[in-house]
């Protein structure tokens, strides 16, 4: 197993549904939306499917460069195609579940916000390695990022992507371990 460092590129797979975190760059479009770039999952790795590790907000980029990343610690994702941020916030709901919104954002200045900021939880071990299961709770809300794979997730998102295995992600309260697994691939 590979250990994982601050300015690693890395692809996350949600445990349940074998999908792949991405970010396919168009926004979020339903009323009481942010408006903000969708985050979806889907069964294939594309170029849209990678993501720096990056220091928490309100660091520089090389802050802890190349240091392993710990059970605990605070982070950002940026997504490789987009170089936006992996975001959550309490004010928009999920089209598909109504729970918090998970989006991909960056300012217009090129910075983020403390949305952007994320609790690695890892059991079992203090390290972040390949092939080790962890959640990413969100630092501001307490809540866990999840996928949901159903045919109404499906529906709603294939009105813009015509794929078969397609979910859409938002965070919940903290749900039972498995729900909430990710793994680096």
């Amino acid at each position: 197993m590979a250990i994982i460092r601050y300015g690693s590129e890395i692809i996350l797979r949600h445990e349940p549904t074998r999908g792949f975190l991405r970010s396919p760059g168009v926004p979020y479009r339903h009323p009481k939306s942010s408006q903000q770039d969708q985050v979806t999952c889907l069964s294939t790795i594309d170029s849209k499917s990678s993501w720096f590790v990056k220091p928490p907000y309100g660091y520089p980029d090389d802050y802890l460069y190349g240091q392993p990343i710990q059970d605990g610690a605070v982070l950002r994702l940026e997504n490789r195609a987009s170089r936006k941020h992996l975001h959550s916030h309490g004010n928009a709901p999920s089209p598909v579940s109504n729970q918090q919104e998970v989006t991909c954002f960056i300012n217009r200045d090129g910075s983020g916000d403390l949305n952007d900021n994320w609790i690695l939880q890892i059991d079992r071990k203090k390290i972040f390695e390949t092939n080790t299961p962890f959640r990413l709770i969100h630092t501001l809300t307490g809540c866990a990022l999840h996928s949901h794979a159903n045919a109404l997730c499906v529906a709603i998102v294939a009105t813009l992507y015509l794929w078969n295995m397609v979910a859409s992600f938002s965070t919940s309260h903290i749900q039972p371990l498995l729900q909430n697994t990710f793994g680096v691939k």
